[in-house]
């Protein structure tokens, strides 16, 4: 499995933090992604990314509410029952910077609730 974040993925989630380091430049720098990361990515200028997301648990109330559920625990997103997250949702969940597709578990994100 190929652990290295795409700039077509990384797209999905314009103007959200992403840690990254560039050639020839040792060392990792934080940003928000945007269009000048984005094409760095694309020509290899980029040696390894990571975007910082949250992971489903990290819901709150009101998030929770704004997608329909009576209170956080109603909401029981996870991992494995994305298929239960509606489509009209996924715009709002990237948004927040939920990590819809599993992302951290592979590698391609960090956890913000984890490293901040």
């Amino acid at each position: 499995m190929d652990n290295r974040l795409t700039a077509a993925e990384a797209a999905l989630y314009y103007g959200q933090e992403i840690q990254y380091e560039r050639f020839p430049l040792r060392g990792f720098s934080t940003g928000i992604l945007d269009d000048e990361i984005l094409s760095d990515m694309r020509h290899n200028r980029i040696s390894k990314c990571k975007l910082k997301l949250r992971p489903i648990s990290d819901i709150t109330e009101d998030e929770a509410k704004h997608l329909g559920y009576a209170n956080r625990e109603d909401a029981d997103l996870d991992y494995r029952g994305t298929s239960r997250i509606a489509i009209e949702d996924v715009p709002y969940m990237v948004k927040q910077g939920f990590d819809i597709f599993g992302w951290i578990q592979q590698g391609k994100a960090l956890d913000i609730t984890q490293h901040g």
